[in-house]
């Protein structure tokens, strides 16, 4: 047997498809959206056959390949058939800008294309795209010059010549076709750190270090044959298959989300804060409570509130764990914490946990967190490779446990997405009449997200209605180039504070004024 540091995720991959052996009939993932699933025995075929298409069709180890397919069944199968066909699969975010989108393309230069239909068609000359920038969204067209091009779905009207996915799991010969090893330290998978609008910043993580992120995360969950999972990332429904557990895929919403659990028994959920904090107001608004098969809710993606975890547990069975999870895009996960160790600490501070095994923590002297580990990424593309990684956050060990104190970058999250406000501020600066700007990010507790405030100060002279309306226009016709993640929910004109002689806003001040201003008005 392999040891689990030596493992890489066609290890993993591979025990996914030696299960679908031994319970060929069990359902392996059930997809709302369409009322889908496939069992496990159709899931290792389509697999299979589909890493053999993609060899036949010119696909080699190492190929980049753009990556945009909803969470599913189809997504499932080809991320299993690309990565043991060697690819490097790239993470696309569809909200990203053209110019942005550009500049990720010059970086990695992918040899294929792999995404819906939709996504095709929202970027690409047609009635979609031309409906989604009347409303002011704006897709990247994906049609990449001397890239293949490969389509989930049916082929919508805009949609350039790509070979449809579902041909590659008919491809003939390669149901019991054995799978080349490829290197544990070849790039598996990479990810944009942020919707940039300027120098890409690409995290690549080794089929090694993907697998050991996996691997923890399945030690954590600790799931069974019978155990029923609901999720829509990839990498937890991978932790999911390795279980011979069922993966439940939910359609978008609260409400979907919220029957799926009841209808499907499930006893495991992944969720992100802004997921958990709908489900909780829903569950309130019903005077409802969890359904008691729900024995395990991981939170991640971003820090999770006492005042919410309050809300979770008051509603939850006494046997059901909430663990909050702390992660990086670069290395996870990195420490995690049960509900109620996290509610009785009263040492100042948000409580993230006790580091996972297999992974170091320390501080700098700034005190910004350090962490290595066997799923640490192995760098940024085109940089050199890292030892340790500076998380940008500060904290503090407290009895062997992390403790975070803020955050040493102005990041803003909001929901799955890290905002970085100064590569947008300065397109907004950019614009007639704009003197100062800052984008902050303003904590809601109803939410649990964060609400984003564009503040906008006049020049001498400038009139404030119509340099909101200027503002307001640019944003959305896409002349400002801003990701549609990071788009403000609010634009205010103020006068922007800065921090004495610098030219840099206090956004710190920014927020308190915004507050008062706020409460004033009220």
């Amino acid at each position: 047997m392999i040891p689990q540091h030596e493992r890489s995720i066609d290890d993993l991959l591979q025990q996914v498809l030696d299960r679908a052996a031994v319970q060929p009939e069990r359902p392996a993932i059930v997809q709302e959206r369409g009322r889908r699933r496939i069992a496990y025995g159709e899931f290792a075929d389509r697999v299979r056959r589909a890493r053999a298409g993609l060899s036949a069709s010119g696909l080699r180890t190492g190929d980049a390949v753009l990556f945009a397919v909803r969470p599913g069944i189809d997504q499932m199968v080809l991320l299993s058939a690309l990565l043991l066909a060697g690819a490097a699969v790239v993470a696309l975010d569809a909200g990203v800008n053209t110019h942005a989108f550009a500049e990720r393309v010059r970086l990695i230069a992918p040899r294929w294309v792999v995404a819906d239909s939709v996504a095709y068609a929202a970027g690409g000359p047609g009635l979609l795209r031309w409906w989604l920038r009347r409303r002011g969204a704006r897709f990247p067209d994906l049609c990449v010059p001397g890239a293949g091009l490969i389509r989930v779905g049916a082929r919508w009207p805009g949609v350039p010549r790509s070979m449809p996915a579902s041909e590659l799991w008919s491809h003939a010969g390669g149901d019991r076709a054995p799978a080349e090893s490829t290197p544990r330290e070849r790039s598996a998978f990479i990810v944009f750190t942020s919707g940039t609008t300027g120098a890409p910043k690409a995290v690549e993580h080794t089929a090694q270090s993907i697998a050991a992120g996996c691997a923890t995360i399945a030690s954590l969950l600790q799931l069974g044959e019978s155990d029923v999972l609901c999720t829509t990332q990839a990498h937890l429904m991978l932790v999911g298959l390795l279980a011979g557990a069922t993966c439940v895929v939910p359609h978008d919403g609260t409400r979907p989300l919220v029957a799926a659990l009841a209808r499907h028994r499930v006893t495991h959920l992944y969720v992100v804060p802004f997921e958990i904090a709908a489900v909780a107001r829903l569950l309130e608004q019903r005077r409802g409570a969890w359904p008691r098969d729900l024995r395990t809710i991981v939170i991640g993606g971003a820090t999770v509130s006492n005042a919410l975890l309050a809300r979770l547990r008051a509603r939850c069975d006494a046997t059901t764990e909430i663990w909050c999870v702390y992660a990086t895009t670069e290395i996870f996960p990195v420490a995690l914490v049960e509900s109620r160790e996290k509610l009785a600490f009263t040492g100042g501070g948000d409580l993230v946990g006790a580091p996972v095994a297999g992974v170091t923590v320390a501080t700098a002297q700034d005190g910004e967190i350090l962490a290595s580990g066997s799923g640490l990424f192995r760098g940024y593309v085109g940089e050199p490779r890292v030892a340790v990684h500076a998380t940008g956050d500060l904290g503090r060990i407290d009895g062997g446990r992390l403790v975070l104190l803020g955050r040493k970058k102005d990041m803003i999250i909001r929901g799955r997405h890290n905002i970085y406000p100064s590569l947008y501020e300065e397109h907004v600066l950019a614009l007639p009449g704009v003197e100062r700007c800052a984008l902050v990010g303003i904590p809601s507790a109803e939410h649990a997200d964060e609400r984003i405030v564009l503040a906008i100060e006049p020049r001498p002279g400038e009139d404030a209605a119509r340099l909101h309306t200027r503002v307001t226009r640019a944003l959305r016709d896409g002349s400002c180039p801003i990701d549609s993640f990071a788009m403000p929910d609010e634009i205010v004109v103020c006068n922007v504070p800065h921090s004495g002689r610098a030219t840099k806003p206090d956004r710190q001040r920014l927020v308190a004024l915004l507050a008062e201003r706020k409460q004033r008005d009220a």
